[in-house]
């Protein structure tokens, strides 16, 4: 004689509660080609496989597009596939960005990145510097990624009634950007502009 509930098929001995009903369960797993069987209600062991370290999700991470428009008409100013290479190393890498973006009284910022394992609290850091003085920072929290999903940042800068001409910023300013996965540094990019 068998009850069928929500929560699992119950057979005729009286339960006590749903602990006593997934005590006599089992959870099978697969990794890799072993094969684990854990009752569920006890202490679950990782196996290698499910551990993820800080160096694998950093290895996970990439940034797949930057771009940068006008955001009053959408017209793309600047942007680019090729972002792997301001994650490499470090190093500073040279951006050319058309004067025409600081004609804009408001340009809009677009990060598309993908991640193959989750991240609990992805954080982005970017400063800005201009002759190694910090001009502005932005933090923006994103949150929780799911893994294997590309996910895009956006936001919209407005400009100031003063603004910088390009000559003083061309070659002058650095863009520091950080992914942050909760306080661990995921990657850095330094944008020479």
């Amino acid at each position: 004689f068998f009850f069928q509930a929500e929560d699992g098929i119950r057979d005729f001995c009286l339960s006590r509660g749903l602990g006593d009903v997934y005590k006599r369960q089992y959870q099978r797993r697969v990794h890799g080609d072993k094969f684990s069987k854990n009752r569920l209600g006890m202490a679950e062991t990782k196996s290698p496989v499910d551990v993820v370290t800080l160096e694998d999700k950093r290895r996970g991470f990439t940034i797949d597009s930057m771009k940068m428009t006008n955001f009053e008409t959408g017209e793309v100013l600047w942007e680019t596939n090729e972002c792997q290479k301001f994650l490499e190393g470090g190093q500073e890498i040279r951006a050319e960005i058309p004067k025409k973006l600081l004609e804009c009284k408001a340009v809009g910022r677009e990060i598309v990145f993908s991640s193959v394992h989750s991240i609990k609290k992805l954080s982005l850091v970017q400063q800005v510097y201009l002759q190694g003085a910090e001009l502005e920072a932005f933090r923006f929290r994103f949150g929780f990624v799911i893994p294997n999903s590309t996910n895009n940042w956006q936001q919209v800068i407005t400009a100031e009634d003063v603004v910088l001409p390009a000559e003083i910023l061309s070659g002058n300013t650095v863009v520091e950007t950080t992914f942050y996965d909760d306080e661990n540094v995921l990657c850095l990019s330094l944008i020479h502009i």
